[in-house]
C-alpha cells in the first residue's frame, strides 16, 4: 500500500490545508476475525448464558434488533437521526426480556460483554495505522469518526487495547447522530470548534465515509479492502452452511443407527463440560481439581473445550489420585461411630473383613489378631453399626492407636499431596470435579482439613442434600442438582451407573499414598484389579475415543454456529433419551462385557458376561415372569441398565416400547426418586 503522501496526492489533497484527519473505526483502523453479523450472535450468546435467558440466539438477537427499531423511532419522532444510545437500546431489550437483575446490573454487563467480544476478535489493520502515525508526526491532530453501537468511552478502550492512540474518539450512540446523514460530522466540527473543510476523513463507507463527508465539505478518501469484506461473506457462508450439517448430524443420531457405539453419550458430556465451565468461570474459579476415576476422562473433555473454544478465562485442570477409600482414612482425628458412617451408611450389612479393609487394616497381623474369631467367622453382619463386633472393634485399644496412627500417617501424605501441586488452596479453596452423587470423598476431604479449608464440589449429578454440607464445604449439580427448584432433567438420574461404566479410567481404585524415597514425591498406591484394567484397554477405551470424536465436532459445530444452551439442549436430551431408553444391539452387547465392581465398603464384584449367547427372540417366559416380580427380577440381571436388563432376559424388543412411553417411565421414576430422597432425609435428620 502506498504511503500517506502519495494518498494525498493521488486524491489532489495539500496536507497544509488540513488540520485534522479523521478515521472510521471499523474495517479501516480495525478488522475482525468474524463477520460483523457473527459479532452481535456472539454477543447475543454471552448475554443469554450470563444471565440464563431461556431463548434461542437467534430469538434473542430478533428481540435486541426490535428494541433498536423502537428506540430508533422515538429518537427521530424527536428530530435525532435514525440512532439510539446502548443506554436507552438497554432499556428496550431489558424491558422485553424476562430478567431476575436490575437494569443497571444487565446494562453494565452488557457493556463488557460487547467490548469484551471486540477486544477477543478485532486486530489493527498495520497499513491505515501508518497513515494515522503519519499524520501525527506532521502535527495533525489524529481523531476516528464512527457510527458505533457503543459510546466513545468504550470504543476510546477497544482502539487503547490495541495500541491506537487518538486524540478524540467520536461515536454516534453518544449523540445519536450519523455519518450516514451528514450529522455527526456538524457535531465533530461544533465539539472540536473547526471548519469542516479542514478535516480529512479516511474510511470504507463510500456513502458516510465518501459522499456524506464531501457534502459537509470535508476532505474525503474511500478506501475499501474487498479481500476483507470477502472473507466476511465467506464466513457468514461458511456458519449458514454449517448449520445445515449440525441440523443433519442431529437428525441422524435421533433416527438412525448409523454411528459408533456409546458416541451419542457425548451430547449430554457436552452440556455438562459447557455448564460446568460456565459456573467455574461465575465462581472465580482458577484452578479445578477433577477426581479419578471418572474425572480422568471428563478433564480430558474439558481441556478440549478449553483449547478449542480458544476465548475467555482460561482455568487450568489437574487430575487428583483420589476415592473414597483414599480419602477415608484421613479424615479420621478420633475414634468413635460418626468417624466411619460413610462406610456403613449405604451398606448396613457387611463382613467384619470388609470394615477393616476399607481402613486397610485386614491385613495388619496385630489386628487380625485381636479380631481373629470374628475374622474366622467370615459372617455377613446384619445392621452392622448396631452390631456388638462393631462396638468391640470401637472399643479396642488396639485398633484404637493402630487406626489413628494409619490416619495421621496418611492425612500427612495426602496434604504433602495436594500442596506439590502449587495450588494455591488454602487461600482460594478447592474446587473439585466428579460424576456424583453423594459427595462422599468431598466430605472427607473437608473433614481432613477439619472444614477449615473451602471445598467447592461440582457433580454431574447431585444426589446430595445442601443441609448436610456447610459454608465451606458446597456442593453443586450441574446437569442435575436434587437441592434446586428448577433442578434439571431428572432424565441423566435415570441410568448415572451407565455413565460411571463408561468412564472407566485407565489406572485402578486409589487406596491410599506413599512416599518415594529417591525424591520425596508422594504418588497414589492402587488396589490390584486386573480385570478392570483388561476391560479399560478392550472396551472403554475405544468407547471413550468415539464419545470424544463426537464431542470435539459438537464444539465445533457449536462454536462456528454461535448457538446458545436453549438452541440445542432439547435436542441432545432428546437423543440421549433414545440412547438410555432404547440402545442399539451392538451397545447392549459390549455393555454387558463390562464387568461390574464396588470398590468400597463391600467390595463385590460381578463378572461380566463373555458367553456368546445371541439374545434375539422375544422369551415369553421371561416376559410372563417380569409381570409376577413387579420388574424386580430385572435387578437379578447385575447390570444398572433396565435396557442391558430386558437384553439378558431376551426381551430388548421392549425397549422400543420403553421409549416409546417414556415420558411415563420418567414420571414413575421420578415418584420413585423423591420417595427414595425423602426416606434419605428422614434418615440424615435422625443420625
Amino acid at each position: 500500500m502506498m504511503d500517506f503522501e502519495d494518498l494525498l496526492k493521488i486524491h489532489r489533497i495539500d496536507i497544509d490545508e488540513i488540520e485534522v484527519v479523521a478515521f472510521d473505526v471499523f474495517d479501516t483502523l480495525l478488522y475482525r476475525n468474524v463477520s460483523p453479523n457473527q459479532v452481535y450472535k456472539i454477543w447475543s450468546n454471552k448475554v443469554i448464558e450470563e444471565f440464563k435467558i431461556r431463548i434461542g440466539t437467534e430469538d434473542f438477537l430478533d428481540k435486541r434488533k426490535k428494541a433498536g427499531w423502537i428506540q430508533k423511532v422515538k429518537n427521530l419522532l424527536n428530530g435525532l437521526d435514525n440512532e439510539t444510545t446502548y443506554k436507552q437500546l438497554m432499556w428496550e431489550l431489558y424491558n422485553n426480556t424476562k430478567m431476575t437483575v436490575s437494569f443497571d446490573v444487565f446494562y453494565e454487563k452488557c457493556i463488557q460483554i460487547a467490548l469484551d467480544i471486540e477486544k477477543e476478535y478485532c486486530f489493527k489493520n498495520l497499513s491505515i495505522c501508518k497513515y494515522l502515525d503519519t499524520a501525527r508526526r506532521k502535527g495533525k491532530i489524529v481523531i476516528c469518526i464512527s457510527d458505533y453501537f457503543l459510546s466513545s468511552i468504550q470504543l476510546n478502550e477497544l482502539l487503547y487495547s490495541k495500541g491506537i492512540f487518538l486524540d478524540h474518539v467520536f461515536s454516534s450512540c453518544d449523540y445519536c447522530r450519523l455519518k450516514s446523514t451528514g450529522n455527526l460530522y456538524e457535531t465533530v466540527g461544533l465539539k472540536l470548534g473547526i471548519s469542516l473543510d479542514k478535516i480529512l476523513m479516511i474510511g470504507d463507507n463510500k456513502i458516510s465515509d465518501l459522499k456524506m463527508a464531501k457534502k459537509k465539505r470535508l476532505h474525503a478518501i474511500h478506501i475499501k479492502d474487498n479481500k476483507q469484506f470477502k472473507k466476511y461473506k465467506e464466513m457468514d457462508n461458511e456458519e449458514k452452511n454449517r448449520k445445515q450439517e449440525f441440523q443433519k448430524m442431529l437428525f441422524d443420531y435421533e433416527s438412525t443407527k448409523n454411528f459408533s457405539p456409546f458416541s451419542r453419550l457425548a451430547f449430554p458430556l457436552f452440556i455438562f463440560v459447557e455448564r460446568l465451565y460456565s459456573q467455574l468461570v461465575l465462581d472465580d474459579c482458577h484452578d479445578v481439581l477433577f477426581m479419578s476415576r471418572e474425572g480422568e476422562f471428563l478433564k480430558r473433555l474439558f481441556d478440549l473445550y478449553q483449547k478449542q473454544y480458544g476465548m475467555g478465562k482460561k482455568i487450568q485442570s489437574h487430575y487428583l489420585y483420589v476415592s473414597r477409600h483414599s480419602t477415608l482414612i484421613p479424615s479420621i482425628h478420633e475414634i468413635k461411630e460418626e468417624s466411619f458412617k460413610e462406610i456403613y451408611k449405604n451398606y448396613p450389612s457387611m463382613k467384619v473383613e470388609d470394615f477393616l479393609k476399607n481402613l486397610d487394616l485386614d491385613d495388619n497381623t496385630e489386628i487380625r489378631n485381636e479380631f481373629r474369631e470374628y475374622l474366622k467367622n467370615n459372617r455377613i453382619i446384619e445392621d452392622f453399626k448396631e452390631s456388638k463386633e462393631y462396638a468391640d472393634i470401637l472399643s479396642s485399644k488396639k485398633f484404637q492407636e493402630i487406626c489413628l496412627e494409619k490416619a495421621k500417617e496418611q492425612r500427612r501424605l495426602f496434604i504433602k499431596y495436594l500442596d506439590d501441586m502449587n495450588i494455591n488452596y488454602q487461600a482460594d479453596g478447592l474446587y473439585i470435579v466428579d460424576i456424583g452423587y453423594s459427595g462422599t470423598s468431598q466430605k472427607n476431604i473437608s473433614k481432613i482439613f477439619r472444614n477449615k479449608i473451602k471445598v467447592h464440589g461440582y457433580y454431574m449429578i447431585c444426589e446430595a442434600m445442601s443441609s448436610n454440607f456447610t459454608i465451606n464445604n458446597t456442593i453443586c449439580g450441574i446437569l442435575y442438582d436434587c437441592n434446586r427448584k428448577r433442578e434439571g432433567n431428572i432424565l441423566y438420574t435415570y441410568n448415572e451407573t451407565v455413565i460411571e461404566s463408561l468412564l472407566l479410567a485407565s489406572h485402578s481404585s486409589v487406596v491410599g499414598y506413599k512416599e518415594e524415597m529417591k525424591d520425596r514425591k508422594i504418588v497414589p498406591i492402587f488396589s490390584n484389579n486386573d480385570i478392570e484394567k483388561n476391560c479399560y484397554l478392550e472396551l472403554i477405551k475405544p468407547i471413550q475415543k468415539n464419545i470424544e470424536e463426537v464431542f470435539l465436532n459438537i464444539i465445533l459445530y457449536v462454536k462456528k454456529c454461535f448457538y446458545s444452551e436453549f438452541d440445542y439442549l432439547t435436542k441432545f436430551e432428546k437423543i440421549y433419551k433414545r440412547f438410555i431408553f432404547n440402545p442399539e444391539i451392538k451397545e447392549l452387547e459390549l455393555y454387558i462385557k463390562i464387568p461390574i465392581t464396588d470398590n468400597f465398603a463391600i467390595y463385590r464384584e460381578e463378572r461380566a458376561d463373555n458367553s456368546n449367547k445371541i439374545h434375539r427372540k422375544f422369551n415369553i417366559k421371561n416376559f410372563l415372569c417380569v409381570l409376577k416380580t413387579k420388574g424386580l427380577v430385572l435387578r437379578e440381571q447385575n447390570t444398572n441398565w433396565i435396557a442391558a436388563a430386558f437384553y439378558k432376559m431376551d426381551l430388548w424388543k421392549m425397549n422400543e416400547w420403553i421409549y416409546c412411553f417414556s415420558f411415563v417411565a420418567i414420571r414413575i421414576f421420578r415418584f420413585y426418586t423423591n420417595a427414595k430422597m425423602k426416606r434419605k432425609i428422614s434418615v440424615d435428620y435422625r443420625n
